[in-house]
This record gives structure tokens, sequence and C-alpha cells, in this order.
């Protein structure tokens, strides 16, 4: 089984939004709840740590008797969600109902419920459903699983902090709901799910199965119209899919809801077209002045997305700057920036999305290069005692290669290479791809600003960023050579090698394009 999700831009009415928020805040509470248990935990757990290091325990051994203190303290003890929803939620949820109760018969609501001495102003705990609070009670589990992978090195990246309490205006609104059957006796019957697939919910105006391909169920909270059309969500439920979980979230005013659906290898994965083993491999070179080049020869322009917006976006900030803070104006101000940059994150996802199923589907094999954004990214500012040079440039720079996304591109061309039966193969990070020659395979550095690579050796001149292409599939597929001896291929079946490179017919000179030379034997395809 492989996982699929499908994204959908939800079209609530006022009354609508207002339940989601509410739904987002309780998943909240639960959150900042398991927060404030164990936040005491942790820092008895960070002293302990200390005090068994200064005593001159090593860091093996301090983390064997941190965990042996674990079991016989219970104030060392982390509580996970399980338990905090079995020892924690449950009491509080029934003393909120208790609570409410009381007050509904008509006792002071003072004295059953002081706002000044109890959390919230009311009780409304036992009002909100428990698979929205057990959301924020897994939400704060998976931060806090994510922090100890950090700090014992099995999660890569930065290290992360504890996990800390979440706002109103720092944290983003999401929840998940897990999917339940509502009926055993058919799959057709369900709580979270689109056309023919889920029923409206009891109470609502329409009743049955739900009919059309703009609406979705999502279990207590009833039934949300859709932008765009659930057909290819549909499709691959009556193929045998199987919907796990939807997860709400908002993005700026907008909500949207994610299906997570389950689905047979068989059904998901499908092999590459005729088509597209006529077209063999390609191999990619991401660059900042073309998103990318291709070594069929095409070049792929950058969009510019950033560069589009940022001066309406300056605009909104200067603006921002200027106002009192937590004013009306400012919060205002605050939406229409958001509104702004989810506008441009979705230019750039669409605009990604379209190249990298181009791609999938034009090829049978693709070659990238392991690019370290981190590395590639990061600030020129230096220290006091050795500051950096042109920091300004080289912010600039990091910005323009955050706007193409690379490790997006290679997210996404990973799972619809998987879908499409089409061979991803990722080459080093330090491979020369762009200092080598693509014809005689001689090395020449050159520096970035050049955009035409010229060969000392054989004197072929061509663009810079094909050129390097080129090189990556060649380095592609020696290595998919060297893990699997070649075998010949089948009689017929001669243009059905995933991995047939095909050259472009010309080559980069001046300004224009005139005929390529032919290369040596060893870069036949």
């Amino acid at each position: 089984m492989v996982f699929r999700g499908a994204r959908f831009r939800l079209d609530p009415t006022g009354e609508q939004q207002g339940i989601l928020s509410q739904q987002a805040g309780a998943a909240r509470v639960a959150y900042n709840m398991m927060c404030t248990l164990n936040k005491d935990i942790l820092e008895a757990r960070s002293q302990l740590y200390s005090t068994l290091i200064k005593d001159g325990k090593t860091k093996d051994k301090a983390k064997k008797e941190l965990k042996a203190a674990a079991k016989e303290d219970p104030s060392l003890a982390i509580v996970w969600a399980r338990d905090f929803d079995k020892n924690y939620i449950t009491p509080e949820r029934n003393r909120h109902k208790h609570a409410a109760q009381r007050i509904a018969a008509g006792e002071n609501p003072v004295d059953v419920w002081n706002p000044d001495e109890e959390r919230f102003n009311e009780p409304w705990l036992h009002t909100a459903n428990r698979r929205v609070l057990r959301s924020g009670q897994k939400q704060y589990e998976q931060a806090l699983d994510n922090f100890f992978k950090s700090q014992n090195g099995s999660r890569a990246g930065q290290k992360m902090g504890k996990p800390r309490f979440k706002t109103k205006i720092r944290s983003t609104d999401s929840f998940t709901i897990d999917a339940v059957d509502v009926s055993s006796s058919t799959t057709l019957i369900r709580d979270i799910g689109p056309k023919d697939h889920a029923r409206y919910k009891t109470g609502e105006a329409s009743t049955g199965i739900i009919a059309d391909y703009r609406h979705v169920r999502l279990s207590h909270l009833g039934t949300f119209r859709v932008f765009g059309s659930t057909k290819a969500l549909v499709r691959q439920l009556d193929r045998g899919g199987r919907i796990k979980s939807c997860t709400v979230s908002r993005s700026a005013d907008r909500w949207y809801v994610s299906f997570l659906v389950e689905l047979p290898i068989e059904i998901a994965r499908s092999t590459p077209t005729k088509k597209q083993y006529k077209a063999g491999a390609v191999g990619i070179d991401l660059g900042v002045k073309s998103l990318a080049a291709l070594s069929t020869g095409e070049i792929i322009p950058n969009p510019r997305f950033l560069r589009t917006a940022d001066k309406k976006i300056k605009k909104l900030q200067r603006k921002i700057a200027r106002c009192q803070k937590g004013s009306k104006n400012s919060i205002r101000l605050k939406r229409r920036l958001a509104r702004c940059h989810h506008e441009l994150a979705l230019q750039r996802a669409g605009y990604l999305n379209e190249l990298t199923s181009m791609l999938a589907s034009s090829f049978s094999a693709i070659a990238l290069e392991d690019l370290n954004v981190a590395g590639m990214t990061s600030s020129a500012r230096g220290t006091v005692e050795n500051p950096g040079k042109n920091v300004k440039q080289k912010a600039g720079l990091n910005r323009s290669i955050l706007d193409i996304s690379p490790g997006r591109i290679r997210t996404l061309l990973e799972y619809k290479c998987t879908d499409r039966g089409v061979e991803l193969q990722v080459i080093d990070r330090f491979f020369p791809s762009s200092q080598l020659c693509s014809s005689c395979g001689s090395k020449t550095t050159i520096p970035l600003a050049q955009r035409i690579y010229h060969c000392d050796v054989c004197g072929g001149v061509i663009d810079r960023d094909v050129n390097a292409a080129i090189n990556i599939v060649y380095e592609a597929k020696r290595l998919v050579e060297q893990k699997c001896s070649e075998h010949s291929a089948p009689e017929g079946a001669e243009d059905k090698r995933p991995w047939s490179v095909h050259l472009p017919s010309t080559q980069y000179v001046d300004g224009l394009y005139t005929r390529k030379r032919q290369g040596p034997s060893g870069h036949s395809s």
C-alpha cells in the first residue's frame, strides 16, 4: 500500500467558517494543555541530565541513568498522547460537563465556574469533538518526538528546540480527523469522503449519499462545498483506495482540506509509455537565470514569482511598520500581507507541479543533482571579528535560489516518477557537472558569471547549463550501469532502454544555435 494526498480549497459559509475556527482552537487548546504538563517534566529531565554530565558521566551513561530514573520517578516521565487523553483530558471534560449542567440548572455561575480562577471563561471542553482534541495531542506528540530525534542525531537538519505554546497569531490553524466507518455493511457509507463515498450529515437540508463532485463531508462538521472537482479522488476510491484521515488547515483567509488516501501499489503505479521510452533519459540542471536546463537542449525559463510580488510585499510591510502595534489597521494589513504571500506560494506550487508532471510524463528516466540547498543559501554576514563580503549580493542570490524551490522540485519528482514507473537517479553533489566538457570530458574551471562553456581541448562551445545537464545524465547512466550489468535488450525492444540518451542536435554559439559536433563514441546512446 502507498499513501497519496488530495487537497481541495473549501468554500465555507460564514457559519461554517466560525465552526472551523472553533475546531482549530480546540485542537490548539489540547496542544497547549499537553505542552503545559510536559514543560516542567522536560526542565527537570534537563537539569538531571546536566548534573550527571557535570559529575563526569558520559552522554550514553547519563541517558541510561535518566531513563532508569524516569521509570521510578513519575515527575521525570514524559506524558504521551494516550496517557494524557486517559488521565487528563477525560477528567477535565467530565468536570466541564458537570459544571455546565449545574449552571444550566440555575446555580450561580461564579460559585460553579469562577473565570478569575479558571483557565476558560466558561465550561466548554465537553462540547469539543474527541477526535479534534486528539489531533492537538498528536501534534504535540509529533513535535516532542522530533525534538528528541533531533537531539540524539537520528533526525537530519538543524537542532530543534522544545515544543512551545501555540497562539492565534503565530500558529497555523489546523486539525486532523481520522476516518471511521458509519456502517460496516458497505464501504460507501462513511463520515469522511466525496461523491458516492459519504452521506450528508444527519439534520442537513440534503439527505442520502453525496451525488456531485463539488461537495465533501468532513465527519461531524457536516458537508462543505469545494472549489474544483473531486473526480480524481472519487476515481481513486472507486479503484480500491481508502480514506484514512482528513486535515483541515487555514492559509491566510482560505480554508483547505487534505485527504490521506491509502492505495494498493498496483493501482497507484504504472509503467512508462512507448513515447517515454523513445524520448529516453534526460538530465536536469537547476539554476537561477533559467529554472532548469535539460540535456535535450531545452531551456525552461525562471518565472521569478518573488521578484514580481516583491514590490507589493515591501509596500505592505512599510505600512505595517508605521501602524500602531495591535491596532485594527495593522491587523487588516497583516491579513493582506498574508494573502499576498499565500498567492505567491500558490503560483510557485502550481508552476512546479506542471513542470514536474511534464518531465515525469515525457521521459523514461530522469537524472538530478543532490543539491545542498541549506549550504547554498547560508548567510555571508560572518561575525564581528570576521565580517563577510558582498553580503547584500549574497542575500539576493539566496532569495533567488529559494524562489525556485530546488528541494520541492526533487520531492515532486520522486513521487511522480514512482507513480509513472520512471527511474530517478540522483548524482553526488560534488560531481563537477559545470566544469566538464560534455564532448571530450576534459575539465575547465569557469566562473559563475560566464554562461557559455568554451572547451580549451576540443574547442567546443555550448551553453553552460545545457553542458551541465548532459554531464548529469551521463553520470547517472554510469552509476546505474555500475549497479547492474548492462543486459542486451530482447529483439524488438531496443528502443525500450530507459537510459538511452539523446543529445541536442544544435549547439549554442554566441547567442545563435548552430549544428552540434558529433561527440565521442563513449557518449553515444
